[in-house]
């Protein structure tokens, strides 16, 4: 090998001894001084016989760093790291170890280890007296590179703390005194690594430019022959001078442009590209491009900024986004993911502030950099790019979620391969900090403070301690004013004011925290002493010290407020005024509240934040009407509704929309309940609903959460959201429309209610009739598809992070709506409110059907809206009140002996509830439907069951028409274009049904019943063993009408999980039928005990079997509301409800359609025929609930 070998170390390679491999090696040189990394790199795994010699290890390990591979340059190292390669055996070993511990640093984020190492190798390798030593070889080179590398990484990420060796003055001066060492003795090669270690970790300055150009001058003056080392072979050297030349240009221009001097800089990039052109570098041209493309990205982006001539610009823009886009390309073609990774950076940063169009390429970039990260295993470069977007991301308010799926991505990463890095762990904990106290979730927002905390805590660093401590405190502060324990707040009181006294510096101690942390905790102490009020009692020994220590707090705050920083004063008064405010009001000196909120407001101007403003403006509003309540005036309620409107519109500027429906309700309910006799004109209706009207829609918004969501989990999350909004703002609507005598707005505003309170949005928009997408273009189907998988995505996505995937699927709908054959679907599965003109569509110009809504008046009374289609609503007030229906139910339906009580119970004793239908008797003809969406504790009632006088006659409703249940009319849409019923095959005509009997042994009656049915049904028959709960599901997946003849059980105290119905393999709840897939049955019949009853939960919403099935999926359900433990009653019924169907089945027809609210009326009239079943017990009871027919086809 000779003196080719010379451009190495000798001692490295002189142990490789096979000439095929010395080749090997040396033609990997060559392809390195073109710039082929990734070539060079891949003549290592040709080799036969050196591939464990340390040296060339080394070399290989050092190529596929110098590309970014860290993954694979680790792996290789692993080969010949042993138990006996140890820092102190030699230089070479050395080296390894610290090669090894700087793939550490990237692959795991080991750097506590790394450093360590480094300085290992520091004391035995490279102490001040090595650098002076002759010869230097490229190994002591690449120490101090790794060494070097290491220290300034640590120093790059902050952590704080350095040894004097380490500080960047010091690597500095120990850089040159190396460079100067190294071109005295003539390596030149050498040389050139150390300026290129200038560039990479010095700071740009007129020295080291003065060193990139004395290495050019080296270039040109040839290779020159130091002491003791052999000359490189003049073919190699001579090759390697053009591409050590055109890096150093590079090298140039960078340093030029920092020092901003760019159109020097620019001709430096120009340079190189040409010198890599000329050796037909691909790895060196996108290397220079793609430096050219940063300063044209630097020049676009601060142009964009002064607004001048934006079309220009946006072509320009483009035009650089295009020229990164091919540099990617080019880099990763040649596999150096070093290059990549920084113009995929440079990439995403324009692609994030650039259009909205340009927002599926950032996507695309970011899956990108994540292939790279898993090829490389660079977790470093990933994350640390990571959250350079996401901090951009932040300044978006849609993004929140984004960002938070981002940072927790990092922690979950670290459990899996925990990291050493504190920094880093921190940076991400203060921005999910931030992320999460921005969408309102403070508990999260406290233990990320609380993390930060303990990892400053690591450093020791007090000042940092006490600002964590103060953001700790931020939270600690939101969390206590919903806690009950005066202890804690007393607690907490204590210890924020031994850290004010610690931090302020007042005993002539040193400060330690910034005037506007400080003015913070003087807030935060003053609300805690506000709280200590309000939890106390109007009997409290010295309550009224607790208002005065707040005070003190503030007027403390005060003395602070002009010693903060000019960017921050204004936000720091603006939150002393507001606590300062709330104080007062509770001293009930309401006048001096108003007049602080006015002249905070005044002073304040544009410069407060939104969020100081939107505070300020609510409190003002609040107390000019507990003002106004007192002495009401026109003057304060025009102070009070613009205080209100003002808050509602900074809110919505932030983004908090629980805030914006807030401030909404409480001017809704203002202006409903204040004294008419203080305003000198009537308040404005359309104002007050179009108020309402804005709330409801920010509702909506929020509620759209839980559309996301299947089943169960949706039922949760609406639940839960609902326990912060009540729906007594859409009582209020309907009561202004009534005492205006505006009907048809009282109805719209009844069907924005139901529409609300019921299940309409627990996952029926996960629903796709069959019967409805028949027929559609493949274009629509493939949207259809898109969506659904894009549903489960959401669904199974941490919560926290779905936030960016519900605005894609919102977009996703708004380009379904604009396709006029998904307009229909779209309507009926996102379960909005009814217009009174989709009646005619929904029933067919059907003019035979009364749609009956019952609203509760504030008077405690219930009253009647109903409609046909194709007319308008109609009014009727009842005496009934709530109080009269909650004494029945108390005594037949919720009581112990409720059953003996019905068993005895005759028409006469509902009398008291009649009220509720009479006023139908002179609406509704005989044979007419009747659709009943009764609302609250009416949904318990048998509605069908009151009686009516009609042509002198009194009978139960139920006699004279037919009758369906509904929650709500939006729900009657979605189920009616479910009640399709379709034969399997051209080959199989069966209509589909299946009959479960009850799986127990001892109840043979019932189970003979059930196969009676079954047979007369021609049904798929399931009996005792095969009666299972898999069965029962599969059945509902599959068209097929359920007939369930068995047991069922309700329990109000825990409805999800021990109300079930009774299978041979246990039990199937309503917690299991939420959770199922969904179903495809159009009808179920559940004749089994309390299978029909529901319990009204958070926002008016009923649940049980009914609301369980219907969200999965069903059609209509038939069941009871009550225990009927009479194998007769439930025999007649059932022969005469199913007759109709049983004739068209045995006539063999398949399409037909079974009016199931005919066939319940018939069924009913049947019992009330016989003398055995005629009482109110046997039938009664039984109610359909969902659609009033089922088509078979």
């Amino acid at each position: 090998m000779g003196d080719q070998c010379s451009f190495y170390d000798q001692h490295l390679l002189s142990h490789v001894t096979n000439k095929c491999d010395q080749n090997i090696i040396v033609r990997a040189a060559e392809l390195q001084s073109h710039g082929r990394l990734h070539d060079a790199a891949l003549q290592y795994e040709n080799l036969q016989e050196s591939r464990s010699v340390s040296g060339v290890v080394v070399y290989e390990s050092r190529l596929l760093l110098m590309k970014g591979d860290f993954k694979k340059a680790s792996s290789t190292l692993d080969k010949i790291i042993g138990p006996t390669t140890k820092i102190t055996s030699s230089p070479t070993d050395a080296l390894i170890i610290l090669m090894k511990a700087h793939c550490n640093c990237f692959l795991h984020l080991h750097l506590q280890e790394a450093v360590d190492t480094a300085r290992a190798v520091w004391e035995a390798w490279l102490g001040p007296a090595e650098v002076d030593k002759a010869p230097l070889t490229d190994t002591h080179v690449l120490l101090e590179y790794y060494y070097q590398g290491i220290i300034t990484l640590k120093s790059m990420l902050q952590e704080r703390r350095f040894v004097d060796t380490e500080q960047p003055t010091v690597l500095k001066a120990r850089r040159v005194q190396l460079y100067n060492s190294l071109v005295l003795q003539g390596r030149v090669h050498e040389a050139f690594e150390v300026a290129r270690m200038e560039m990479k970790f010095g700071a740009s300055t007129i020295e080291q430019l003065r060193m990139f150009q004395s290495y050019l001058e080296l270039c040109k003056k040839g290779p020159s022959v130091g002491a003791g080392i052999s000359s490189y072979p003049l073919n190699l050297y001579e090759q390697s001078k053009p591409i050590c030349a055109a890096h150093i240009h590079i090298s140039i221009g960078k340093t030029l442009c920092k020092l901003d001097r760019q159109p020097k800089g620019a001709q430096s990039f120009q340079t190189a590209l040409d010198l890599f052109s000329e050796l037909d570098s691909t790895n060196g041209k996108a290397l220079a491009r793609m430096q050219i493309a940063f300063l044209d990205k630097s020049t676009v982006t601060a142009l964009m900024a002064t607004g001048d001539n934006l079309q220009r610009l946006a072509g320009d823009f483009m035009k650089t986004c295009n020229e990164l886009q091919s540099l990617v390309q080019d880099l990763i073609d040649c596999k150096d993911w070093i290059g990549t990774n920084s113009a995929l950076g440079e990439l995403s940063e324009m692609l994030q502030c650039g259009p909205p169009f340009l927002q599926p390429k950032f996507q695309a970039c970011q899956r990108e950099i994540k292939k790279i990260y898993d090829e490389t295993g660079n977790k470093f470069n990933f994350w640390h790019m990571q959250s350079q977007v996401w901090q951009f991301e932040f300044t978006k308010p849609s993004s929140f979620g984004k960002g938070i799926e981002m940072c927790e991505g990092f922690f979950k990463d670290d459990r899996k391969d925990p990291t050493s890095n504190r920094l880093l762990k921190e940076i991400f904990a203060t921005m999910l900090m931030v992320a999460y106290e921005a969408i309102g979730d403070d508990v999260k927002a406290e233990d990320n403070a609380k993390l930060c905390l303990s990892l400053t805590k690591e450093v020791g660093d007090r000042r940092l301690i006490i600002a964590n401590e103060i953001s700790v405190a931020r939270f600690r502060r939101k969390r206590l004013r919903v806690s009950e324990t005066l202890l804690e707040i007393e607690k907490n009181t204590t210890s924020l004011a031994a850290l004010f006294h610690e931090s302020s510096g007042i005993d002539g101690k040193e400060r330690l925290a910034d005037y506007h942390d400080l003015v913070s905790l003087t807030i935060y102490l003053a609300d805690l002493w506000t709280m200590r009020w309000d939890r106390s009692g109007v009997e409290e020994h010295h309550r009224e010290r607790f208002l005065e220590n707040a005070l003190h707090w503030i007027e403390t705050g005060l003395t602070l407020i002009p010693h903060v920083g000019d960017d921050v004063r204004s936000s720091s008064r603006g939150a002393l005024d507001f606590v300062h405010a709330g104080i007062l009001r509770r001293m009930d000196r309401t006048a001096e509240t108003i007049r602080l909120c006015q002249e905070t407001l005044s002073t304040l101007n544009g410069e407060t934040s939104t969020r100081d403003k939107a505070n300020t403006q609510q409190l003002l509003a609040s107390t000019l009407m507990i003002e106004g309540s007192q002495n009401p005036s026109m003057e304060i309620f025009n102070d009070a509704k613009g205080a209100y409107l003002e808050a509602i519109k900074a809110a919505r500027e932030l983004g908090d929309m629980l805030m914006a429906a807030g401030c909404l309700k409480a001017l809704v309910k203002m202006v409903a309940n204040w004294p008419e006799t203080s305003l000198p004109t009537k308040i404005s209706l359309p104002d007050v609903l179009g108020w309402t009207q804005e709330w409801d829609d920010i509702w909506e918004e929020i509620l759209s959460e839980a559309s996301t969501y299947h089943g169960l989990k949706g039922l949760e999350v609406r639940q839960r959201l609902r326990e912060k909004n009540s729906t007594d703002l859409y009582r209020i609507a309907i009561e202004l429309c009534m005492n205006e005598n505006d009907i048809l707005q009282a109805w719209q505003w009844t069907q924005k209610a139901k529409a609300r309170a019921v299940a309409t949005s627990l996952g029926l928009s996960r629903l796709v009739p069959s019967n409805m997408s028949r027929g559609f273009s493949q274009n629509s189907l493939e949207l259809l598809d898109r969506e659904h998988a894009l549903l489960d995505v959401i669904e199974n996505s941490d919560e926290r992070g779905r936030f960016h995937l519900r605005m894609e699927h919102f977009n996703l709908r708004q380009e379904m709506n604009s396709i006029p054959e998904l307009r229909p679907i779209q309507a009926i599965r996102q379960g909005g409110n009814l217009e009174i003109v989709d009646l005619d569509c929904m029933f067919g110009g059907r003019k035979d059907i009364l749609c009956v809504d019952w609203v509760e008046r504030e008077d405690g009374t219930y009253h009647i809206i109903a409609v046909r289609p194709g007319e308008l609503p109609q009014y009727f007030a009842t005496e009934v009140t709530v109080a009269e229906v909650q004494e029945w139910l108390e005594c037949y339906i919720y009581a112990e002996d409720s059953v003996d009580n019905l068993e005895d119970a005759i028409p006469e004793e509902m009398e008291v509830l009649d009220g509720l239908v009479s006023p139908l008797s002179d609406i509704v003809a005989k044979g007419d439907l009747l659709i009943f969406v009764p609302t609250g504790l009416l949904c318990a009632v048998p509605l069908h069951a009151l009686s009516s006088t009609r042509n002198g006659g009194r009978n139960p409703v139920i006699e004279w028409n037919p009758v369906v249940y509904s929650n709500s009319l939006a729900i009657s849409r979605q189920v009616f274009t479910r009640a399709t019923n379709s034969s399997s095959s051209k080959s199989n005509k069966k209509c589909k049904v299946a009959v479960f009997g009850n799986p127990t042994p001892e109840h043979k009656t019932e189970s003979k019943m059930a196969v009676e049915i079954g047979e007369y049904l021609k049904a798929d028959i399931f009996m005792g063993e095969d009666a299972t709960s898999h069965a029962l599901r599969a059945a509902m997946q599959d068209d097929k009408l359920i007939h369930y003849h068995g047991h069922a059980q309700f329990d109000s105290s825990d409805i999800l999980n021990n109300s079930v119905l009774s299978l041979y393999d246990g039990n199937v709840s309503v917690k299991h039928l939420f959770e199922s897939s969904v179903l495809q049955s159009p009808h179920i019949t559940l004749i089994a005990c309390h299978s029909g009853q529901q319990k009204i939960t958070i926002g008016d919403e009923p649940l049980g079997f009914f609301t369980a099935l219907t969200v999965a999926g069903a059609g209509s359900v038939l069941g009871n509301l009550w225990e009927l433990d009479d194998l007769h009653a439930s025999s007649t019924f059932t022969k005469h409800f199913y007759k109709d169907l049983g004739n068209n089945i045995q006539a063999g027809k398949t399409n037909f359609v079974f009016d199931l609210a005919l066939a319940h009326q018939k069924a009913v009239r049947e019992m009330r025929a016989s003398e055995k079943t005629r009482g109110l017990y046997y039938w009664a009871g039984i109610i359909l609930y969902g659609s009033p027919w089922l088509i078979f086809s």
